[in-house]
């Protein structure tokens, strides 16, 4: 396989596993000006069959592993069959394995220093979403985290951080990605709190928006790398 192709698909999972129906033609001979559910550039006069047996190759590879929704792994030697039947697509998805997770850093060179992730849980009262998390951010660089807390209420609509509830600590081997771990962590707790009535949100500056998405650039892309698009010889 095409290097440059392997490394667009291992992407995909870089972050969570990715259902098949997720490679639609949006981003599989889609444009990139229209949005969908992957960040990702598309791939011009690529189809869902001509990614089947990269995926299946991959698997085979041992770089990535699939699963039905109960969870249960697919043996790489049943995939192309399964993967013909109809409404297939909305049964597997594939995640990294280990070593898929080193093929990608092998190309993907990423900066894990420069990296801050995180996610929220919304909360729930009275049985109903109240509109709040309860967030964790991580990253290996304090001064990161110090200046996502900074801009929350910005990035957040206008959402607060109640200051009582911030518990922040050291992480010896943390999971920053469900296949990858590092030392020396830091991770801040806290919980969403609404503004005081006499707060007024501002619109975000674009300073402050290309900030935002230039932190999000910790790693190379595979459209960043050499050889950028590859094209359909590269299937054979």
């Amino acid at each position: 396989m095409n290097p440059l192709l392997q490394q667009w698909l291992l992407n995909l999972a870089i972050s969570f596993p990715i259902p098949l129906r997720l490679l639609s033609p949006a981003i599989l001979n889609g444009r990139d000006d229209e949005p969908h559910a992957l960040n990702v550039r598309s791939l011009q006069g690529f189809t869902f069959e001509d990614c089947v047996p990269c995926l299946v190759e991959l698997a085979e590879n041992g770089l990535v592993s699939f699963s039905d929704r109960s969870h249960r792994k697919t043996a790489p030697r049943d995939l192309a069959s399964l993967m013909r039947r109809p409404g297939a697509e909305m049964e597997l998805s594939f995640k990294l394995t280990r070593a898929g997770g080193l093929a990608w850093e092998s190309m993907a060179e990423p900066r894990w220093h420069d990296m801050t992730d995180g996610y929220g849980t919304p909360r729930v009262g009275d049985g109903n979403l109240t509109g709040l998390c309860d967030w964790i951010l991580f990253s290996q660089t304090q001064e990161h985290l110090i200046a996502e807390l900074g801009w929350y209420p910005m990035l957040h609509s206008g959402d607060q951080i109640n200051l009582a509830t911030v518990r922040w600590s050291l992480a010896a081997n943390y999971r920053v990605k469900y296949w990858k771990r590092l030392p020396n962590v830091h991770v801040v707790k806290f919980r969403s709190c609404l503004p005081p009535s006499e707060w007024r949100y501002e619109r975000v500056p674009s300073w402050l928006t290309s900030w935002w998405h230039a932190r999000s650039n910790w790693y190379r892309h595979p459209w960043e790398m050499g050889g950028w698009p590859p094209g359909r010889e590269s299937l054979h």
